[in-house]
Parts: C-alpha cells; sequence; structure tokens
C-alpha cells in the first residue's frame, strides 16, 4: 500500500523541497492510548481518504511523556509528510475531525493520554499565524520526537523563518535530550514489528 510506504531517500517527492514546497506538508503524529500502532495506522487512511496524498510515514519512536499526568504510559511518534492542495485551514480540519473519529474529543487536555494526535508542523515553505494555528509548529526545533522522524524524511527542508535545516536542528537537540527511542522501522498494512 503506497500509504505506508517508508520514505528514505525520496528523491521524487521532496526535490526541492526548501524552495518549492508549496505542495508538501508535513504531520506529526503521535498516540499512547489503546493500541498506538493502529492508531497511526488509521490516521494515515484516514488522512489520505480525506486528500492527503502521496503520504510517507516515518519510523515509529517511543516518547517519554512530557508535561503529562503522573502514569502517563510513553507515546508512540511518526510523521507523514506528502502533498496536499487545499488550504491550510482545510488541512487543519481534516486533522480535527481524523482525531475525533479515531475517538479524541474536540475538548480535550493536553496533559491526557489520547488515541491519536495530528499536528501540522510545516506546510512548505510558508509561515502562518491565526488564533487556532502556528505554522512552522511552535514547538518544532524543541521536540526530538518530531525532529528525529522528520530529518528520517527530509534532513534538508530549511525550518521557515530560520536558515536551520530540519537535519541541523535534530543534531543541536539530539546532544542535549536523549527522551526518545526508535521503536520500529516501518508500519505496514500487516503489522509492525521492532527492529
Amino acid at each position: 500500500d503506497p500509504v505506508f510506504e517508508i520514505a528514505h531517500g525520496l528523491d521524487l517527492l521532496l526535490a526541492g523541497l526548501g524552495d518549492e514546497a508549496n505542495g508538501h506538508v508535513a504531520l506529526g503524529l503521535g498516540s499512547n492510548k489503546g493500541d498506538p500502532v493502529e492508531n497511526i495506522r488509521a490516521a494515515v487512511k484516514l488522512l489520505a481518504a480525506g486528500g492527503f496524498r502521496h503520504a510517507c510515514l516515518s519510523s515509529l519512536y517511543e516518547t517519554a511523556p512530557v508535561d503529562c499526568e503522573p502514569g502517563t504510559p510513553p507515546f508512540i511518534n511518526a510523521v507523514l509528510i506528502g502533498d496536499w492542495h487545499d488550504s491550510l485551514m482545510a488541512l487543519l480540519k481534516l486533522c480535527k475531525v481524523t482525531e475525533e473519529k479515531l475517538g479524541r474529543p474536540a475538548r480535550h487536555s493536553s496533559s491526557e493520554a489520547r488515541t491519536i494526535d495530528v499536528d501540522v508542523l510545516l506546510f512548505g515553505d510558508r509561515q502562518a499565524q491565526s488564533q487556532d494555528l502556528i505554522i512552522p509548529h511552535p514547538r518544532l526545533r524543541f521536540r526530538l520526537f518530531v525532529l528525529l522522524p522528520l530529518s528520517e524524511l527530509a534532513p534538508d527542508w530549511v525550518i521557515p523563518g530560520t536558515t536551520e535545516t530540519i537535519g541541523e536542528a535534530t543534531a543541536k537537540l539530539s546532544r542535549e535530550t536523549a527522551n526518545v527511542s526508535h521503536w520500529a522501522r516501518r508500519v505496514t498494512e500487516s503489522g509492525a514489528g521492532r527492529t
């Protein structure tokens, strides 16, 4: 299934990404409730059905919870890159609908366990700010659980508003923290396995 294609060296999809990325977007996926791998797989399918095209999923990473309630289980995180040819707000709506379909209430606390988180990280080379959304994601450069999978897919993507690439930001943060570990190389239709 092309939706679950592992994305190492995406020469065609990401060619010239730093300068001409108008159709390319990056989403962060996370889950720590129920079956996190199945939740991520289901989210990818729903996003594809909603118009997210040529999707490529990173490896999975296990992350210790931060600023969560005591006893909160670790998260499984991944990044999804693909093409989107509608507005930024339409993409945000698709992300929220995906979360709700997978059981996350529209009103929720960021400190609770969740079936799925779908965050817009990057929208091509655009910068945007509204009441509901800031692009690039305001904590992108400080979250290793986002940077590590994103650097697998697009290390040369320049973070809009900076001169720093994803790869450079990842290397800088990797020296400072170690609360993220590689969990599984890929998600397939038949399941996911540790590597």
